[in-house]
Parts: structure tokens; sequence; C-alpha cells
């Protein structure tokens, strides 16, 4: 068994990171920085490990104050 994916998954990825890849080009044009845990978080959202409620949800445990 391979580990490739469907062309209906690469297509999922890709929308995943072209969706990331325009958010964090706002917070980067608006002055924002985007850290490390937050980018690590994202690229599970892209590998598909974690859904967007689950990333929602930890985002919204973190301070940005």
């Amino acid at each position: 068994m391979t580990d490739a994916m469907t062309p209906a998954e690469d297509a999922d990825r890709t929308r995943r990171e072209t969706a990331w890849a325009r958010a964090n080009a706002s917070v980067l044009m608006e002055g924002g920085f985007i850290d490390d845990e937050t980018r690590a978080m994202q690229l599970r959202h892209i590998a598909g490990e974690i859904s967007i409620a689950d990333y929602n949800a930890w985002a919204a445990t973190r301070s940005y104050a």
C-alpha cells in the first residue's frame, strides 16, 4: 500500500495550502507576525492531520496581548 494521495485529497491539500498562504500574506502586509507554533499548526491543517475546527479551537486558547 502506498501513501500517495488521491487527486481529490491533493486538491484539498492545495486548497488549504493556498488559503494559508493568502491569510499569512495578509497578516504580514498588515505588519503582523506568524510565530513558529502557529505555522506548525497551519502545516498540520494543510497535511490533513487536523481540521479547521481543531485549528480554530487551538487558536481560541492563544493570547495575543
